[in-house]
């Protein structure tokens, strides 16, 4: 019952979709949902890989394409991590860890904001619109996977920066080892049926260097990580997956 709930919890606040609605998760369903978020990312990415074939099969220009994939993914996720990203930004612009906080808390959007969003969604953009058929299923289903899956990674590895409160310290309740392993197991599932092993950990394994460095830096600026963090590592790590998992596909000569 727990997992269930937990599971529950995990696509009420991670994605859009009318089968996670209903009561308002509680404390404790939010630290159960962490080890599920790739679990989450799984149906973005059948839900892209879908879109792609059907993008594809109406002759529809790749730029094309490439954008309808991209506002999918925001339509998907609610723009929920795109806000963090926003929030993020903004709050880099502050010269002490109590202001970068108290900017990131501000639910207005800055400059730095719009123009962090905008260059991600550009560099999605093109980089779904550049991928070759032959890459598009291992791209398009672990490219979420893995964006969620650096969000469990990141609530383990790094403090909450702003103590008992808010979404963001529950989720960090609930990161512990066991779900760390848990969540790790829904990644390489897909991975393996995927890729070989080889170019799987590869995926995975850039995905985790890029994870600990931005939690890293964050932390050392922030004190922690924040739930605006979680989301912005997000990402930035499901973008720049979506860039190398199609060259670690082409450089393994899987696409001739």
């Amino acid at each position: 019952m727990r997992a269930w709930r937990g599971l529950m919890a995990a696509f009420s606040m991670l994605s859009v979709l009318p089968a996670a609605r209903g009561r308002a998760p509680e404390p404790g369903d939010l630290a159960a949902a962490v080890p599920f978020f790739p679990i989450v990312g799984s149906l973005f990415g059948l839900a892209l890989w879908g879109a792609y074939r059907g993008l594809e099969a109406a002759g529809l220009p790749d730029l094309v394409r490439g954008a309808l994939l991209t506002v999918l993914l925001v339509v998907l996720t609610g723009g929920l991590h795109l806000d963090g990203l926003a929030d993020t930004c903004d709050g880099l612009a502050g010269d002490t860890r109590e202001r970068r906080l108290a900017i990131m808390a501000d639910t207005a959007t800055g400059a730095f904001g719009v123009v962090g969003v905008t260059c991600l969604l550009l560099l999605k953009c093109a980089a779904f619109a550049t991928l070759e058929s032959a890459a598009a299923l291992p791209a398009l289903v672990l490219v979420p996977v893995l964006g969620r899956w650096a969000m469990v990674l990141a609530l383990f590895a790094f403090p909450y920066a702003r103590g008992p409160s808010g979404l963001g310290y529950y989720f960090k309740e609930g990161a512990r080892w066991p779900a760390l392993v848990v969540a790790t197991a829904f990644v390489a599932g897909p991975a393996l049926a995927l890729l070989p092993a080889g170019v799987a950990a590869g995926a995975a394994g850039l995905a985790g260097v890029l994870t600990l460095g931005l939690g890293r830096w964050m932390s050392a600026r922030l004190g922690g990580l924040t739930g605006d963090v979680y989301g912005a590592v997000c990402e930035v790590v499901e973008t720049a997956s979506l860039i190398t998992v199609p060259l670690l596909v082409r450089t393994a000569g899987l696409i001739n």
